[in-house]
């Protein structure tokens, strides 16, 4: 099985809420925002925010959610 690997660097919106499978693995479900500010063809600063949501598992959970 392949895992893919995303690096996203932004503010957490809310904090991870850490949870257990059946099978006693940990996981945090986490939202972060991205901020990106440009200026426009007429010199005009614009600003956009980006929401993505992941999933933390393991040693990467538990730390999320200390």
């Amino acid at each position: 099985m392949a895992t893919n690997t995303v690096t996203v660097i932004g503010n957490l919106v809310e904090d991870p809420e850490l949870r257990f499978t059946p099978s006693g693995i940990a996981m945090a479900k986490i939202r972060v925002a991205v901020n990106r500010r440009w200026r426009d063809q007429a010199g005009e600063w614009q600003e956009q925010t980006s929401f993505f949501g992941g999933t933390l598992w393991r040693e990467a959970a538990e730390n999320a959610a200390e």
